[in-house]
Protein backbone atom coordinates (compact mmCIF):
# COMPACT_ATOMS: atom_id res chain seq x y z
CA UNK A 1 0.00 0.00 0.00
CA UNK A 2 1.59 3.11 -1.10
CA UNK A 3 2.29 5.88 -0.45
CA UNK A 4 1.81 6.43 3.18
CA UNK A 5 0.79 9.08 4.11
CA UNK A 6 -1.49 9.38 1.08
CA UNK A 7 -1.33 11.90 -1.13
CA UNK A 8 -4.63 13.80 -1.40
CA UNK A 9 -6.10 11.34 0.01
CA UNK A 10 -5.20 8.60 -2.93
CA UNK A 11 -3.58 5.31 -2.20
CA UNK A 12 -1.91 2.46 -4.43
CA UNK A 13 -2.70 -1.25 -3.37
CA UNK A 14 -0.24 -3.47 -5.22
CA UNK A 15 0.22 -7.09 -5.51
CA UNK A 16 -3.17 -8.42 -5.29
CA UNK A 17 -3.92 -12.22 -6.58
CA UNK A 18 -7.52 -13.52 -7.52
CA UNK A 19 -10.28 -11.61 -5.96
CA UNK A 20 -9.88 -9.39 -2.76
CA UNK A 21 -12.19 -7.48 -0.67
CA UNK A 22 -10.92 -4.56 0.56
CA UNK A 23 -12.14 -2.60 3.73
CA UNK A 24 -11.14 0.69 5.21
CA UNK A 25 -11.66 1.17 9.24
CA UNK A 26 -11.36 4.56 10.75
CA UNK A 27 -8.96 4.26 14.27
CA UNK A 28 -12.32 3.22 15.88
CA UNK A 29 -12.70 0.67 13.80
CA UNK A 30 -15.78 1.75 11.92
CA UNK A 31 -15.82 0.49 8.36
CA UNK A 32 -15.91 3.73 6.09
CA UNK A 33 -15.30 2.01 2.58
CA UNK A 34 -15.56 -1.24 1.23
CA UNK A 35 -15.05 -2.63 -2.17
CA UNK A 36 -14.50 -6.02 -4.17
CA UNK A 37 -11.10 -5.79 -6.05
CA UNK A 38 -10.51 -8.43 -9.11
CA UNK A 39 -6.99 -6.95 -10.34
CA UNK A 40 -3.22 -6.64 -8.99
CA UNK A 41 -3.42 -3.57 -8.53
CA UNK A 42 -6.23 -1.25 -6.96
CA UNK A 43 -6.47 2.42 -6.24
CA UNK A 44 -8.04 3.57 -3.23
CA UNK A 45 -9.68 7.59 -3.17
CA UNK A 46 -10.08 8.61 0.63
CA UNK A 47 -10.27 12.34 -0.21
CA UNK A 48 -13.57 13.05 1.16
CA UNK A 49 -12.56 10.94 4.69
CA UNK A 50 -10.64 13.17 7.34
CA UNK A 51 -7.72 13.21 7.54
CA UNK A 52 -6.14 10.35 10.13
CA UNK A 53 -5.20 7.20 11.09
CA UNK A 54 -6.75 4.36 9.07
CA UNK A 55 -6.50 0.30 8.90
CA UNK A 56 -7.12 -1.27 5.53
CA UNK A 57 -7.79 -4.88 5.86
CA UNK A 58 -7.69 -7.19 2.40
CA UNK A 59 -8.83 -10.43 2.50
CA UNK A 60 -7.99 -12.83 -0.47
CA UNK A 61 -10.56 -15.84 -1.90
CA UNK A 62 -9.31 -17.66 0.68
CA UNK A 63 -10.32 -15.91 4.24
CA UNK A 64 -6.67 -14.90 4.32
CA UNK A 65 -6.12 -11.77 5.68
CA UNK A 66 -3.87 -8.51 6.10
CA UNK A 67 -4.32 -5.01 7.90
CA UNK A 68 -2.21 -2.18 7.20
CA UNK A 69 -2.44 1.04 9.06
CA UNK A 70 -2.44 4.30 6.86
CA UNK A 71 -2.49 7.98 7.51
CA UNK A 72 -4.56 9.88 5.16
CA UNK A 73 -3.43 13.32 4.34
CA UNK A 74 -5.75 15.57 2.00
Amino acid sequence: VFPNPSVNGKLTIKGLEDVNTIAVYNILCVMVQSRVAASSEHSLDLSSKAEGNYFIRITDSNGASKTVKIVNQN
